[in-house]
């Protein structure tokens, strides 16, 4: 089969790049023009053997000639539309941005495909940032929760999410929103879970002080490993019902707090911890987020393997490889790839 995965050079893009290749199906990527491409060295480079065929174009979703071109030239059996503008704080910052690539970039998947006939699939990135306001009777949470973001990065992913659906009941086109929850791994950047991880594998590896400035550290969210994102991504595009919105989570709570201990666990620095420091306080930060995967499991057969300490664990390892490396620079590593 073919696919197009949009903002490929992502987290969440990229992986599910690797597992369609490793699967043998044609894969073509778009990446923003200037963003940085680390995340598909290794098939720009061709260090690892790739069963399927690659391509990687950049182009802005935000460019809708440049979509329809793509689209209709790769008349793909499925897009996987990831692209983003995915953090809160540059969405305060620059809210026409986030909303003009969230929104409008959907809109510029879609046109194509209603416009050509495809029978394409597309599966829509949305996000747990939607539900916003959560009171302790809201969890876990449900797809019916009513939607009540705090900030303009969950309003764009409401305006993106609400786009597919009009396509679908409107114009009939095959659409599935996942609604993620938080994900983790390698190759994520800017999350709690990460960015301890990595500063943890610093400090193990002597190339820091062993002391960390963390924010709130008494929050709860529902944390993903990426191995499981793409196992339930790939199941939406199989096996998930035309026009419906499942939640993408464990349904399992994390306190932050212990993402931190088990991190500082594995190291063999003793390390100390200073915590909410201003710099690391979100502006909106909710206290829980958990979400229920029932309706996902019942129409999928879905079910996460993998533990929360497992997960840190591939990415303690990751970053210690790295810190370790001669050449951190070319240091990589795929779940679904094998090194050419």
């Amino acid at each position: 089969m073919k696919f197009i995965v949009t903002g490929a050079c992502g987290f969440i893009g990229s992986h599910l790049a690797d597992f369609c290749l490793s699967r043998g199906h044609d894969v073509l990527a778009i990446a923003k023009p200037k963003v940085d491409l680390v995340n598909l060295r290794h098939l720009t480079t061709k260090s690892m053997e790739i069963p399927g065929n690659f391509e990687l174009v950049e182009a802005d979703v935000r460019d809708a000639k440049r979509m329809h071109e793509i689209i209709e030239r790769v008349k793909p059996d499925g897009i996987f539309h990831m692209a983003a503008q995915s953090l809160v704080q540059p969405s305060w910052e620059n809210p026409v941005e986030t909303f003009d690539t969230n929104i409008n970039g959907t809109v510029n998947v879609f046109e194509p495909v209603k416009k050509l006939g495809l029978k394409t699939r597309i599966i829509v990135a949305c996000s747990s940032a939607e539900y916003g306001v959560i009171t302790k009777d809201d969890v876990p949470i449900k797809e019916s929760l009513p939607l009540q973001p705090l900030h303009p990065y969950g309003i764009s992913k409401v305006g993106q999410d609400l786009v597919a659906r009009q396509y679908f009941l409107n114009f009939g086109i095959d659409t599935v929103r996942l609604r993620y929850f938080n994900q983790t791994g390698i190759r994520k950047t800017k999350d709690a879970s990460s960015d301890f991880a990595m500063k943890v594998a610093e400090i193990d590896a002597g190339k820091a002080d062993p002391e960390m400035h963390v924010g709130n550290l008494d929050t709860e969210r529902d944390i993903q490993d990426i191995r499981d994102t793409v196992q339930a991504t790939w199941l939406a595009f199989e096996k998930a019902e035309k026009g419906e919105v499942y939640n993408i989570c464990t349904g399992v709570p994390t306190r932050i707090r212990d993402v931190l201990g088990i991190l500082v666990a594995m190291s063999s620095k003793k390390i100390s911890v200073v915590e909410k420091c201003a710099e690391k306080i979100r502006y909106q930060d909710e206290i829980i987020i958990l979400g229920d995967n029932s309706k996902f499991r019942n129409a999928t057969g879905y079910k996460p393997d993998h533990a929360i300490k497992d997960t840190l664990k591939s990415m303690f390892d990751y970053w210690k490889g790295y810190y370790s490396s001669k050449q951190p620079a070319l240091y990589f590593q795929s779940f679904y790839l094998k090194g050419a």
